[in-house]
């Protein structure tokens, strides 16, 4: 048998929102969870240290259970020490993504700060278990990857991109549709993890039974706008689905983290880079469900192969879109490559001209003059 640990520490990256706090509440009543470290994202000249999160964990400091829970700040440069010796790495959300901009704007404007996160997982933290929440996370688990296998630390076992929220969300839409327990009803989810990538399969939801054509559709489009249309009914609100999805988030870490303590073998549905026998799609990355144990991800599971004529449609267009998404990661990511030795190359050049004075040379030709 595997020896027995105490519990695992677990790193919020991206904890000073709303969605950091609730997902700290629920984690600090993990028993599995020994510590909770916390890193507030937005740079703050005012302050040494962001007073909000300051406060949320004095305050989370007063619930009687033994986790231990710090902040760490991005105006002091603590992120390398809120990682080091973590075994699951949380990555929200920086700042609330603006729904009305396009897919590719959002995607520049979470990449460099995943890019410094997965720098810093690297040097800190390179075994532990990464949970990817960063949106569009079809585009983020691939450049989390890329950025890892540079440092020669990669793990696919550890990268794993979040669809708690989604699957979720068509549980309960598929439960309240057939009258039955949400917590005993599971939509497995397939594809990719947003928009048109994001299939979620409403024939598993009870065996032997399958929606009508018109309601499959009507409920998939309800689970991929579900975010949109939460925000809407809040009027000037940015975010209203906060509470909902600290849930299936703590949820998901919570199962990690049982996995990591061999106290048992969950089965998820996450964002993969799947094996060499499974790839079906020019993209080499697939929501699939997995298998969890002490290593990580142990086991992927094939697509189901009785899904319905609807389902297999959905899955092909949406095979087309992944691969349009995973592209732009690395389309990105060969751009800041290629960027970054090009100002090698002007950095060399400029010393290789450059006239050096050297002073001590000086000194010592006027002692002997």
């Amino acid at each position: 048998m595997p020896e027995t640990r105490s519990g695992v520490q677990v790193s919020i990256l991206g904890a000073d929102s709303p969605l950091g706090h609730y997902v700290a509440l629920l984690l600090k009543q993990c028993p599995c969870i020994k510590k909770l470290r916390l890193y507030e994202a937005k740079h703050c000249e005012c302050s040494a240290c962001n007073r909000n999160l300051c406060k949320v964990v004095k305050d989370l400091q007063h619930i009687n259970t033994n986790c231990l829970v710090q902040a760490f700040s991005s105006s002091c440069n603590e992120l390398e020490r809120c990682l080091q010796n973590t075994d699951i790495v949380l990555m929200l959300e920086s700042s609330y993504p603006n729904l009305d901009l396009s897919f590719e704007k959002r995607f520049n404007c979470q990449a460099p700060i995943v890019k410094n996160y997965a720098d810093a997982i690297a040097n800190e933290c390179p075994k532990a278990f990464i949970i990817v929440c960063t949106t569009p996370i079809d585009c983020m688990v691939p450049l989390i990857a890329e950025t890892l296998k540079e440092t020669g630390w990669y793990d696919p076992r550890k990268v794993l991109g979040s669809l708690a929220v989604p699957e979720m969300r068509a549980s309960t839409l598929a439960a309240r549709a057939l009258c039955l327990e949400p917590r005993y009803t599971r939509v497995p989810i397939v594809g990719g993890t947003e928009g048109e990538s994001l299939v979620p399969l409403f024939s598993k939801a009870v065996e032997y039974f399958d929606f009508a054509k018109h309601n499959a559709l009507m409920m998939t489009d309800a689970v991929r706008g579900a975010q949109t249309a939460v925000t809407r009914t809040d009027g000037a609100c940015v975010r209203a689905a906060d509470l909902s999805e600290a849930h299936a988030l703590s949820g998901l870490v919570t199962k990690v983290a049982h996995a990591l303590l061999c106290h048992d073998i969950p089965r998820v549905t996450g964002f993969v880079e799947t094996d060499a026998s499974q790839v079906i799609s020019p993209a080499r990355y697939l929501a699939i469900e997995v298998l969890l144990n002490k290593h990580g991800i142990c086991r992927k599971l094939d697509l189901p192969s009785d899904m319905s004529l609807l389902e297999l449609e959905l899955v092909d267009l949406a095979f087309e879109h992944l691969k349009l998404n995973v592209d732009l990661a690395y389309k990105w990511y060969d751009a800041l490559l290629v960027g970054e030795c090009e100002r090698c190359q002007m950095a060399m050049k400029t010393d290789w001209h450059m006239p050096r004075h050297y002073r001590h040379l000086d000194d010592c030709a006027s002692q002997l003059t």
